[in-house]
């Protein structure tokens, strides 16, 4: 190897060691956060929007009342005057109503004018005459309440008899219904001992009818007893309804015991009279039930009879009184008439009367203006670009589509759909930076000067239509910022170029400057963390980090943070933590 390559191999290896020396200590000295300074300026804040331009004064014209379009008297194209009557409505109607509505406010006069002259003695003498006829009435109210009271007590006097009646007849029923059920009885154990005593199989039968038999007449015997001792209807109503299943039962087993009798291996050796004798007393037993069925039939009916007649009856009487309560209440209120035409007229009284004249003077006026809104006026010079309705179509009012469109004569607005998010934070006047597509490099300055009160829902979100109005919008005069090294310098062109050159319908980005703060303090937005619910920051001091909760403002534009408490000027705020 030559001198030259050792010396040049020598000079590459030393600076190799000199790199590589250079980046380790490098890299042991880069600081392992990123800071910035907390210091004070000037925070903007904006909302964004994309818009267009549009005249200053496009309007949507309409009839502030409803109604039917009697004459539509422009055409598309055509230029209107200020003040000019563009279309009508049919005033037939509201013409009724004015005549009605003067008809109303001069009854109202006489009214006020007949309450302060009081009186005349015809008018006393006829509610004189009106006292007296309500006395009457009232007495003779007072006469028919007595009859229905007395009548009310005769007719629950006659149900309760004729009920206590039908009960008493039900006691008879039901004794002899068990005198019937013990004949029974006797004849089936007379006919068990003769011929039933044996233990074959009718046998066991017979004498299991039996036994049902007396089981079926102690029943009935208990409850007669009970509804003799007591006499309530409730007792007898027992005793009537058990009577009938003991009755019913009787009636099931004589017959059982007949067709025993029947039995091949009994037919010749009973007797026809003890057959014709089980015959007769089912016969009695059928009718007792009959009998039982028809006084629970009857004492139903006569229950039902009594509730109609107290009803009729207590409605009556009800009706009675409620007619001597609204007699009483006819003649108190004629008194207070009689007393009040005799009285003179109170202060409140007149200024009563003269309030619903003031009222029925409204009401004429509102006529009178809904007749004058029967005429659309044009309320600018301009020209009329669309006609939306025709003659004889009916419209309603201020909620309606409109009749025509008109654009006035006059600069250009900028109109933005904001977000329901940011409009709160709007309000009228609030400054704007404009850029328009055909002028790439202007910055147009405005102020907002309209906010729609009503939404519009643009793909399922709600937005709120915001007009804006360019600064120094007269002709040939519009007002730019200058993009200039960065730097925002406000200045005003004079050339007419740029009026002529905005035209309708042409792309606007706007910024929408909600608040400015000046000498604020604030951090970057990536320099906060939230904690616990809390806003902080991490706080550089020498080589520690302390965490330290703050107070924040708005946001700006440039993604700054106002700082209201926790920090001051010049505080390290750590912005990330490098890996290590």
């Amino acid at each position: 190897m030559s001198k030259k390559s050792k010396l040049i191999l020598i000079f590459v290896l030393i600076l190799v060691v000199i790199i590589g020396g250079f980046k380790y200590f490098s890299k042991n000295q880069e600081s392992p956060y990123d800071w910035v300074l907390v210091k004070r300026g000037k925070i903007v804040q904006k909302i964004s929007a994309t818009g267009q331009v549009v005249p200053s004064k496009k309007i949507n014209l309409q009839f502030e009342i409803g109604g039917k379009i009697e004459d539509v008297k422009v055409d598309v194209g055509d230029q209107v005057k200020s003040g000019q009557v563009l279309a009508t409505l049919d005033d037939e109607e509201l013409i009724i109503q004015l005549q009605e509505a003067e008809a109303n406010q001069k009854a109202a006069q006489i009214k006020l004018n007949k309450l302060l002259a009081g009186a005349s003695e015809e008018e006393i003498k006829i509610y004189e005459t009106a006292v007296e006829n309500a006395q009457i009435a009232l007495d003779n109210a007072k006469i028919s309440l007595k009859d229905s009271e007395k009548n009310l007590a005769d007719v629950k006097a006659s149900a309760e008899n004729n009920l206590k009646q039908v009960y008493e007849e039900a006691l008879n029923v039901l004794s002899d219904s068990y005198l019937k059920i013990y004949n029974a009885y006797s004849a089936v154990d007379l006919i068990q001992r003769t011929y039933f005593s044996g233990s074959d199989q009718q046998s066991l039968k017979v004498k299991e009818s039996q036994q049902n038999i007396k089981n079926s007449m102690d029943m009935a015997k208990y409850y007669l007893d009970v509804a003799k001792s007591n006499q309530t209807y409730k007792n007898i109503d027992t005793s009537i309804l058990k009577m009938e299943d003991a009755l019913d039962n009787i009636f099931d087993d004589l017959g059982l015991i007949r067709e025993i009798c029947n039995d091949p291996n009994y037919y010749n050796t009973i007797s026809n009279d003890s057959k014709t004798l089980l015959d007769t007393h089912r016969s009695y037993i059928n009718g007792a039930l009959s009998n039982i069925v028809k006084t629970q039939h009857l004492i139903s009916s006569t229950k039902s009879t009594n509730n109609l007649n107290i009803n009729a009856a207590q409605a009556s009487f009800d009706s009675a009184q409620n007619a001597v309560k609204i007699a009483e209440g006819n003649l108190k209120s004629a008194q207070n008439n009689l007393n009040q035409i005799k009285t003179p007229p109170k202060k409140e009284d007149v200024e009563l009367y003269k309030i619903q004249l003031d009222q029925a003077k409204a009401g004429v006026e509102r006529i009178k203006s809904n007749l004058a809104k029967t005429e659309l006026l044009a309320p600018c010079d301009g020209i009329i670009t669309n006609v939306i309705k025709k003659e004889g179509e009916s419209i309603k009012g201020m909620m309606s589509e409109p009749v025509l469109t008109l654009i006035c004569s006059g600069p250009f607005q900028i109109e933005v759909d904001v977000p329901e998010v940011d409009i709160g934070k709007v309000d009228l006047k609030n400054s704007a930076e404009i850029s328009l597509d055909a002028f790439p490099d202007k910055i147009f300055s405005g102020e907002i000067i309209r906010i729609d009160p009503a939404e519009t829902v643009i793909q399922g979100v709600v937005y709120y239509k915001v007009s804006i109005e360019f600064n120094n919008s007269k002709e040939g005069s519009y007002s730019f910022i200058s993009q200039n090294q960065n730097q925002n310098i406000k200045e005003t062109n004079t050339n007419s170029n740029y009026c002529v050159g905005i035209k309708s319908g042409m792309t606007a980005n706007v910024d929408i400057i909600i608040e400015v703060k000046e000498n604020a303090l604030s951090v970057p937005q990536r320099a906060i963390l939230t904690k616990d619910d809390k806003k902080i920051v991490r706080v550089l001091e020498g080589k520690e980090i302390k965490e330290v909760e703050i107070e924040t403002g708005i946001r700006g534009s440039e993604g700054e943070v106002e700082v209201l408490s926790g920090l001051k000027d010049g505080d390290k705020v750590i912005t990330f933590i490098k890996q290590k």
